[in-house]
This record gives structure tokens, sequence and C-alpha cells, in this order.
């Protein structure tokens, strides 16, 4: 049975107010594979054959290897500086450190930092997914389907990489 609560969060981050609660048995898991995440960044450290690290907004980053099993990348290759799309796994999600284990990469016009993956922290002005934390403001973060809390599955906008995340969606 999956329990989808919506309303507002307190100052706190850890109490609030509840505007409906549903149920249903029948909702899947956000993705094609609760196990597949995705992450936008720019390439550092390219070891010219399977390992690079992401660059995240506001100084963050993310290691990524490119799954041994094959993974697809750009015709060009990889190289630093590039504007990336990372779908992926991780590695040891209990790891203090994640690694992205990458299935595919894909290069993008550098539009903005994104993240897709399940809410680790909300805490009052940030939420952290994947190791990655970001400001929230209600003055500029939109939440387009209510503030999520710790397990939702979520994508993170941070438009000009400055660590405020201008838009998070609760993903279905």
């Amino acid at each position: 049975m999956v329990v989808k609560v919506e309303g507002l969060v307190n100052a706190d981050g850890h109490t609030g107010s509840a505007f409906s609660i549903s149920y249903d048995d029948d909702i899947e898991e956000q993705g094609a594979d609760d196990n597949e995440y995705e992450a936008k960044g720019t390439v550092s450290f390219w070891d010219g054959s399977s390992t690079f690290v992401l660059n995240m907004r506001g100084g963050a980053t993310l290691n990524v290897r490119l799954d041994p099993a094959g993974a697809e990348i750009p015709d060009a290759g990889i190289e630093d500086t590039q504007f990336v799309e990372v779908k992926c796994t991780i590695e040891d999600p209990a790891a203090v450190e994640k690694t992205l284990i990458a299935f595919k990469v894909e290069l993008e016009d550098g539009s903005g930092y994104e993240i897709e993956g399940p809410v680790e922290a909300v805490n009052a002005g940030t939420l952290e997914v994947l190791d990655v934390v970001y400001n929230t403001d209600p003055d500029i973060t939109i939440f387009e389907d209510g503030v999520p809390v710790v397990g939702d599955f979520v994508e993170v906008e941070d438009d000009n990489g400055d660590g405020m995340a201008d838009s998070v969606e609760i993903e279905d």
C-alpha cells in the first residue's frame, strides 16, 4: 500500500499540516526501474576510459563510473567541461559518498542543473537528493506537487547553478 500525504511542512522541518491523505494499492514506483536516476552537470576529471566527476550546482560533485556491462555514450566520446545528462543506478545506496553507475551519458545544452532521485533529507531551507543539498525558499522555489518528504522521488531543477532549487517536482 502506498500512502500519499499532501500539505505543508512547518519551519522545524519535521511537523506540518496535511491537506489530503490518499491510499492506493496499485501505484507503481517511479520510473521504469525503481533504481534508475538522472543527473545533469559538467564533466571533470574524465580518466579517458571509465570514470569522471559530475559537477553539480554550487560545488557539489558526484562520482560517476561507466557501467562495465556497457554504457551508451556520445559518438564523439566524453571530455572534461562537457555538460551532460547521466542516466544511472547507484553502486551502494547506503554508502556515505555515492558512486553513480552510468548506463547512458548524453550531451546537453548546458541550460541548468537538475537531478532526479529519492529525497534523503528535508530540513528548514534545504532538500537533499543523492547527496546533493539544495537550498529552498518559499519565495523562490516552486514546489509543483507540494513539499516532498523523505523517500519521495523528485526532480530538482537549479536553473543557474547557484544552489537554490528553482523547482521541485514529485515524480509519479
